[in-house]
């Protein structure tokens, strides 16, 4: 009977040994995956900032090109009445010819 009780005490210290271990490599694989999730948190932060940086440029481009299309239209607009101006002065210049002679 004794002799019962100290082979399951025995396993029983056997058992309790190897739940330590797996509870010990459990909680070395819970750190590692802290680590990597907090690695990947990181560097998509990291990413996100490059992202934000990347936005704004093209946002101060997209505005550039923006001022510069008002630029264009208002050159087209200030060339087309420079020669509205031209043809008139022409026209005026030729009215003014006919009535001198």
């Amino acid at each position: 009977w004794l002799h019962k009780e100290a082979t399951l005490l025995h396993l029983l210290q056997r058992k309790d040994a190897q739940l330590m271990m797996t509870i010990q490599r459990e909680r070395l694989h819970v750190t590692r995956l802290r680590e990597t999730v907090r690695r990947a948190t990181k560097r998509m932060e990291e990413q996100q900032g490059e992202l934000r940086f990347v936005l704004n440029r093209y946002s101060e481009i997209e505005n550039n090109f923006e001022a510069l299309a008002v630029y264009c239209k208002l050159t087209y607009d200030e060339h087309q009445t420079v020669i509205e101006f031209e043809r008139s002065r022409a026209g005026f210049e030729r009215h003014l010819q006919q009535l001198m002679k």
